[in-house]
């Protein structure tokens, strides 16, 4: 009995030890890292209508499973490229990549924008907000500004101011040329003769001996053809009189109404109608006294008598010739 009871004491001890349960510890997979994410811009400032990038770098250590990564600005007249994605795949609706499906510790998405000239009036910080969205779910969110600079005023061109006429420089100094007095020239020969040079020169030439003594004129001063003739100026002063001309005397011109149509004429004419339209007068009362002179004239008529001349009057019958024969008185 004693021995059945330590066979006893000491079995229980070892059937009390509790066997371990489950899987071993080799087969359970480890937990995934967390998701990462890390903005970067391109340059901080730019100048209105160049191209900024913003760049999305996520991390998650080989499972990007149901990631999204969205990018936006929330305005409308900024103007937003396609997003360039590394490994995934640009969103057709929105801007931004889905990284779903992708075996790598790390992806990239870029996106490029720029803002037009005639919003940027001063300088203006557009702001690009990136979110990192898990199975619709965002997981971590950043943002990237960029300084948009407004564009430079041309500068106005610089204007050439044109001279002003001042006083003008000295005249050149008058070189006058030197000349030699031309010397007379003799020749000698087998005969005699006397002849006289001719031209402008007026040299004269004598000789003696037989044959002709000419001896053709040595030019009288020294020409160069390269150098120009000067001529010299006088200086111009500025208080120097303008030429003016003597304007013609118009006293004796036609006056202005003959020559154009005035419709008010001058005194003048006014003058020489009257006194022509006096001598029209005259003259047609002239012709009208002489035409009843002439009219007097062939009819032979005579101013009526008066007193005695009227009481000679011969009778009536008179004047008519007497009639001849059996019948006459």
């Amino acid at each position: 009995m004693v021995a059945v009871g330590a066979c006893t004491v000491l079995a229980l001890p070892a059937s009390a030890e509790p066997t371990p349960t489950g899987s071993p510890s080799g087969s359970s997979s480890p937990a995934a890292p967390p998701l990462g994410l890390t903005v970067t811009v391109s340059r901080d400032q730019v100048k209105a209508d160049e191209t900024a990038t913003v760049t999305a770098f996520v991390t998650g250590g080989g499972d990007f499973s149901g990631v999204r990564v969205l990018m936006s600005t929330g305005a409308s007249h900024i103007d937003l490229d396609t997003t360039s994605c590394g490994a995934g795949t640009a969103l057709s609706a929105s801007h931004g990549c889905d990284f779903d499906g992708v075996k790598a510790d790390s992806a990239v998405a870029r996106q490029s924008f720029s803002l037009a000239a005639r919003y940027v009036k001063k300088k203006t910080p557009v702001t690009v907000s990136v979110a990192l969205v898990q199975d619709g779910k965002t997981v971590k969110s950043g943002s990237g500004t960029v300084v948009v600079a407004p564009l430079a005023s041309p500068s106005p061109s610089p204007t050439t101011s044109s001279p002003k006429p001042g006083k003008p420089s000295d005249p050149p100094v008058k070189t006058k040329p030197t000349s030699k007095s031309p010397s007379p020239t003799k020749g000698s020969g087998n005969g005699t003769g006397h002849g006289g040079g001719g031209g402008t020169n007026n040299i004269p030439t004598s000789g003696n001996g037989n044959g002709s003594g000419y001896v053709p004129p040595a030019p009288s001063g020294s020409f160069d053809a390269t150098k120009s003739p000067q001529v010299a100026l006088p200086p111009i002063t500025g208080n120097a009189p303008s030429p003016t001309v003597a304007s013609p005397d118009t006293s004796l011109a036609t006056p202005q109404s003959t020559l154009r149509a005035n419709k008010a004429p001058v005194a003048q004419e006014m003058a020489f109608q009257r006194v022509a339209s006096t001598q029209v007068a005259w003259l047609a009362a002239l012709l009208v006294a002489c035409s009843l002179l002439l009219t007097q004239l062939r009819l032979g008529r005579r101013p009526a008598a008066s007193g005695a001349s009227a009481a000679k009057r011969s009778k009536g019958g008179a004047h008519r010739r007497p009639r001849k024969g059996a019948f006459g008185k």
